[in-house]
């Protein structure tokens, strides 16, 4: 059970890392401008 916890933790903090990598990229090819303010500021960060 434990384990299991703790491969559904890792899943999603790396699905995290993979998003807050690649928003960079999708913000450009959108234009960049105009966005909901978290997204910029999650991608500050």
């Amino acid at each position: 059970m434990f384990t299991m916890i703790l491969l559904g933790l890792l899943l999603s903090a790396l699905g995290q890392t993979i998003a807050l990598s690649a928003l960079p990229t999708t913000m450009g090819d959108l234009g960049g401008s105009g966005h909901p303010s978290w997204i910029r500021d999650t991608a500050k960060s």
